[in-house]
């Protein structure tokens, strides 16, 4: 299971490689429609997020983002729906 470490690295990465790149690399291009996550003021996509932080990545289709969600804010995260 993910740490907030893990999770931060996978922040990290998608900034340095911007959404769509992140996206193409972890979540076949695919991202979140309704729910982010929201650090240090900007939104990233919770699948491709949490699946990446696993350790090897999983897919993100092998979870629900209501599974991930609960996770996320017991690691001290901000979970936010449009």
């Amino acid at each position: 299971m993910p740490n907030k470490a893990d999770v931060l690295r996978q922040i990290a990465e998608c900034d340095q490689l911007g959404v769509p790149a992140f996206l193409a690399k972890y979540a076949n291009g695919r991202g979140s429609r309704t729910t982010w996550i929201d650090y240090a003021g900007r939104e990233y996509p919770i699948k491709a997020i949490w699946a990446s932080a696993h350790s090897p990545a999983i897919p993100p289709r092998s979870f629900k983002t209501n599974d991930a969600e609960p996770e996320l804010k017991r690691l001290g995260f901000s979970v936010i729906k449009r």
